[in-house]
C-alpha cells in the first residue's frame, strides 16, 4: 500500500471527516490516496468532500450528492452543464424539500431563470438548513455579484466545489466564461475549495499543480470489458451493430450511442429506415430546432425534448447522446453502449477519459461497451510540425501577458502607450494563438475577470494539450487501443468494408438537406436583415431579437454568417453584404478573402496600413506602374505586413490571397501589373473604420505557417 494511503476498511470503523483527511496532509506530499471498498459510495466514507484536488478516479460514486447532502456547510456547486445542475438540483430537493437547493442558471425544465431578487431571498433565509446553490459556470460571475451586493463573505460562509473540471477544460474554447471559475477559485481560502474530476487531465496552470491531491481507488481494480472494433465507415459498422442488437442478439435491451454529431445521428436513424420507432436523443437544446425541422422534413419520430424518465431511465429502445450529456447525467437503467470516434469529423474524436466519462453516465449494469473508430492514417497531413509542448504554450503565454500589462501599466502615466497598446493588441492576440484539432486557433491568453489584468487562458491551454495528444490517438489504428489496453481488457476486431456496401446517398441526401436548411434560414431572415440595417445608429440584432433567437442557432455557419452581418452592417450597404455573405459563408476561404477585402475597403485611406500599401503600390502616382513577378509579389507582400510584424509569420499562400483581395491587376506574360484596389468592386462604404482601428481584430488570418 502506498504510504499516502488511509485505507477506510482497515483505519476507519465509521466515517471519516474530511478534517481528518486535511490534517493527514504533509506538507512535503502533494499527493494522497483514500482507498475504499468497491460498491461503496462517498457518502458511506466521508462527511462533506475534503479540500483541494480530487481525483475521485470512479465515475457514480456520489461526490456531488455527499457535498449536496453535508448539513455542515453552505456550498456553492459549479458544473459545466445546465442540464447537470438542473438533474442534481431536482434530486437532491425531491430528497428534503423544494427550496433546499437553488439552481442558477438559464431557464431549462420546468424552471425559469432566476432574478436576482430570488437569488436574494434564497440567501437571507433562516430555514436552519445550509444553502446549495448549484450554478452553471457561465453564471458564476453574476452570483458573486450578488454576494458582493448583500454584503456576504462568500469566501469565508461557502465552500466552493468545481465538479467535472475535465468537461471545463475541454469545452473552455468554445466557451470563454468557463475560464473565469478559476478567478473565482483562488479567491477561497485552500480550506474551503475542492476541483473533482472521475477523469481528471493534466493541468498547466502552476497554482493547480501545487494543491494538494487526493486520488480516491477501489480496493479491487475495476476493468471495463470493451469491444473495440476498428473500421473504415463509422456510421455504416454502428448501424450494422445496431441491427444485429436489435433483431437477433438483444431484441429486448436498450442501446445508448454517445456520438457528438447530429449528422451523424440523422445518418444512423436514415439508414434503420423505420419511421414507426420513436428514437431518443440527449443533446443540448440549441440542437432542438434543427432536429425539429429534420423530423418534421423526413418523417421520423425523435425525441429530444424528454428523452428520459422522471427516474433516469431511456424511454426509447435506441437513444442518441452528444457530448451535452457526456458528463454528470445519471442514467438509471441497464443498457448496451456504443460510442463513436472518427477522425472524418473531428469534434467527435474522443479521448479515452471522455470515453470513461460516457460509460460512468449509466449507474445500472453497463450490459456491453463497443467503441466503433477509424484513424487517419489513409488521409495526408496538412501540417507536419510538432506541436508546442504545454510548457514552451505557458511560457509564451506568460511572455505575451506581461507584456501587454507593462505596456498597459506603462500607459497610466503616459498615453502614448496606450496608442502603442491600441495598435498593438490584435498582433499580440493573434501570436498567442495555438493550434488545435478541433478549432482552427485556439487563444492562450485571456483578460482576468477580477482584476482586468492579462493572463494565461490555462483552460484553453489545457484543452489544446489535450486535443493534441488525442489526435495522436488516431494517427493509426493501433494507438487507442494501446491506450485503452493500460486500464481495460479490449477484445479487437477490425470491420472493413467496401465502398460499393455503403450507403452513400444517405449521407449525400443529408449534407443536401443542411443546405437547403440553410438556405431558407437564410431567405427567412433576409428581408428582416436588410430592412433593419437601413434604421441607422440601431443594432440589427436588437432590432430583430423578438423575431429570431439568434443565441440559440445550432449552425456555426449561420451563426457565424450572423456575427459577420452585425459587424458590418454599419460601414456597407446591408443587401451587398448580406448577399455577398450567403454566396460565400459556406466556403471558409471564399468568406475569408472576401472579408479581408472588405476590410481593407473601408479602412480610411489615411489609416497608416492602407495609406502605405497605397504608396508602395505606387497607385497613388498616375505616372508609375507596378509590375510585379511572383517572387517579387510574395516580397513586396511581405514587406506590407512585415510593417504589423506579420509578414514572416505569413504563409506565401496567404500572402497571395491578401495580395488578390487587395488589388485590382493585369497578369501579362507571368508578371502582375497592379492597375487599382478593390478588386471585388465593394460599394463604396456608408461609412469607414476609425483611423487608429486595430486591423487585426478585423482582418481574418488563417492558421499559423
Amino acid at each position: 500500500m502506498n504510504l499516502n494511503t488511509i485505507n477506510l476498511s482497515e483505519e476507519f470503523n465509521a466515517k471519516i471527516t474530511a478534517t481528518q483527511i486535511a490534517k493527514s496532509f504533509i506538507n512535503e506530499k502533494q499527493e494522497y490516496f483514500l482507498e475504499i471498498e468497491n460498491e461503496r459510495i462517498l457518502g458511506d466514507c466521508l462527511d462533506k468532500m475534503p479540500c483541494g484536488i480530487i481525483n475521485k478516479t470512479i465515475t457514480g460514486i456520489g461526490a456531488t450528492t455527499l457535498e449536496l447532502n453535508s448539513r455542515e456547510r453552505n456550498s456553492i456547486i459549479v458544473v459545466p452543464t445546465k442540464a447537470l445542475a438542473y438533474n442534481k438540483m431536482k434530486v437532491t430537493n425531491k430528497t428534503f424539500n423544494d427550496e433546499y437547493a437553488l439552481y442558477i442558471g438559464s431557464a431549462i425544465g420546468t424552471i425559469s431563470s432566476l432574478d436576482n431578487d430570488d437569488i436574494k431571498n434564497y440567501l437571507s433565509r433562516q430555514s436552519g438548513l445550509p444553502k446549495k446553490i448549484l450554478v452553471v459556470a457561465d453564471s458564476l460571475p453574476r452570483l458573486v455579484e450578488i454576494f458582493e451586493e448583500e454584503c456576504i463573505d462568500y469566501t469565508a460562509d461557502y465552500f466552493l466545489m468545481i465538479d467535472e473540471v475535465d468537461t471545463m477544460q475541454i469545452d473552455s474554447i468554445y466557451r470563454s466564461n468557463l475560464e473565469k471559475i478559476l478567478d473565482y477559485y483562488f479567491e477561497f481560502p485552500l480550506e474551503n475549495r475542492c476541483m473533482v474530476s472521475a477523469t481528471l487531465n493534466e493541468f498547466s496552470d502552476t497554482r493547480i499543480q501545487e494543491e494538494k491531491q487526493l486520488n480516491i481507488i477501489y480496493s479491487t481494480p475495476q476493468e471495463r470489458e470493451i469491444k473495440l472494433v476498428y473500421t473504415n465507415y463509422t456510421d455504416h459498422c454502428t448501424f450494422r451493430y445496431i441491427k444485429e442488437y436489435m433483431e437477433s442478439r438483444f431484441p429486448n435491451d436498450k442501446i445508448l450511442i454517445a456520438y457528438n454529431s447530429l449528422k451523424g445521428i440523422f445518418n444512423l436513424v436514415t439508414l434503420l429506415e423505420n419511421q414507426d420507432k420513436e428514437y431518443g436523443i440527449l443533446c443540448s437544446e440549441r440542437s432542438f430546432e434543427k432536429i425539429s425541422k429534420f423530423r418534421t422534413d423526413k418523417n421520423y419520430k425523435l425525441d429530444y425534448e424528454n428523452p428520459l424518465q422522471d427516474d433516469g431511465k431511456l424511454k426509447h429502445p435506441i437513444t442518441f447522446m452528444t457530448c451535452a450529456f457526456f458528463a454528470g447525467i445519471d442514467i438509471n437503467e441497464d443498457c448496451h453502449i456504443i460510442t463513436i470516434s472518427s477522425h472524418k469529423q473531428l469534434f467527435t474524436v474522443l479521448s479515452p477519459n471522455r470515453m470513461k466519462q460516457i460509460v460512468g453516465r449509466c449507474r445500472n449494469n453497463v450490459l456491453s461497451e463497443t467503441i466503433i473508430y477509424d484513424d487517419s492514417s489513409a488521409y495526408p497531413q496538412n501540417n507536419t510540425t510538432p506541436p508546442r509542448s504545454k510548457e514552451e504554450i505557458v511560457e509564451k503565454a506568460t511572455r505575451i501577458s506581461n507584456l501587454m500589462n507593462q505596456i498597459l501599466d506603462l500607459s497610466k502615466d503616459d498615453r502614448d502607450f496606450l496608442s502603442v497598446y491600441n495598435k498593438m493588441k490584435g498582433f499580440f492576440l493573434y501570436k498567442s494563438e495555438e493550434n488545435s484539432n478541433q478549432k482552427d486557433a485556439v487563444r492562450t491568453i485571456r483578460k482576468n475577470s477580477k482584476n482586468n489584468t492579462f493572463a494565461p487562458a490555462y483552460f484553453n491551454i489545457d484543452a489544446v494539450i489535450i486535443a493534441n495528444k488525442t489526435k495522436e490517438l488516431y494517427k493509426d489504428k493501433t494507438q487507442l487501443k494501446k491506450a485503452l489496453e493500460q486500464e481495460n481488457h479490449i477484445h479487437y476486431k477490425e470491420k472493413i468494408y467496401k465502398p460499393e456496401d455503403i450507403k452513400v446517398q444517405n449521407i449525400e441526401e443529408i449534407n443536401s438537406w443542411e443546405r437547403e436548411t440553410e438556405q431558407e434560414i437564410l431567405a427567412e431572415i433576409r428581408e428582416h436583415f436588410i430592412g433593419a440595417s437601413r434604421l441607422r445608429g440601431i443594432s440589427t440584432k436588437s432590432i430583430l431579437k423578438n423575431i429570431y433567437n439568434f443565441d440559440n442557432i445550432n449552425n456555426r455557419k449561420i451563426k457565424q454568417f450572423c456575427d459577420l452581418f452585425f459587424k458590418y452592417e454599419y460601414y456597407i450597404d446591408g443587401t451587398f453584404l448580406f448577399d455577398e455573405l450567403a454566396k460565400k459563408y459556406n466556403n471558409k476561404v471564399k468568406l475569408r478573402n472576401f472579408i479581408n477585402a472588405l476590410v481593407f475597403h473601408i479602412l480610411p485611406d489615411a489609416h497608416i496600413f492602407k495609406a502605405m500599401v497605397i504608396t508602395k503600390s505606387k497607385l497613388n502616382n498616375p505616372n508609375e506602374e507596378l509590375r510585379l513577378n511572383s517572387t517579387d509579389l510574395l516580397t513586396f507582400m511581405r514587406d506590407i505586413f512585415n510593417t504589423i510584424s506579420l509578414g514572416d509569420g505569413l504563409a506565401d499562400k496567404t500572402l497571395q490571397q491578401f495580395f488578390s483581395s487587395f488589388f485590382k491587376k493585369e497578369r501579362i506574360a507571368g508578371t502582375h501589373i497592379l492597375r487599382n484596389l478593390n478588386p471585388l468592386e465593394i460599394p463604396d462604404p456608408i461609412k469607414t473604420l476609425p483611423p487608429n482601428v486595430d486591423i487585426l481584430e478585423h482582418f481574418i488570418l488563417p492558421e499559423h505557417k
